[in-house]
């Protein structure tokens, strides 16, 4: 399996976000064409006007807690306030890649 991560607000649903008050979402896991576990980091501002994050996992993909520990020591480095940008520059230094389509991939050949 290959980590990746996508930046949702890079996709094509980031309207959705917009209307659920939420900054970004990265998701990130380990991808194989028929088998996927991903979790996801959430910026999203509250009723409070404040960003806060959140830190989604199924149960099922809970093991990712314990593959995902070099990627937690590097977040454990920074403040509370750490940045989506920063987020993924942990990614990326622990080996993910970026696999968010851009919107070029997306326009309709004419």
């Amino acid at each position: 399996m290959i980590r990746k991560y996508f930046i949702s607000s890079n996709l094509w649903q980031s309207d959705y976000l917009d209307e659920k008050n939420i900054v970004e979402i990265v998701s990130f896991g380990l991808y194989a064409p028929k088998r996927i576990k991903e979790m996801y980091l959430e910026w999203k501002v509250n009723g409070d006007g404040k960003l806060h994050l959140l830190l989604q996992c199924s149960f099922e993909n809970s093991s990712l807690l314990i593959e995902f520990h070099d990627v937690f020591k590097k977040v454990e480095k920074i403040s509370d306030d750490i940045t989506s940008q920063q987020f993924c520059e942990i990614l990326d230094s622990c080996g993910f890649i970026n696999a968010t389509p851009q919107v070029e991939d997306y326009e309709e050949e004419e």
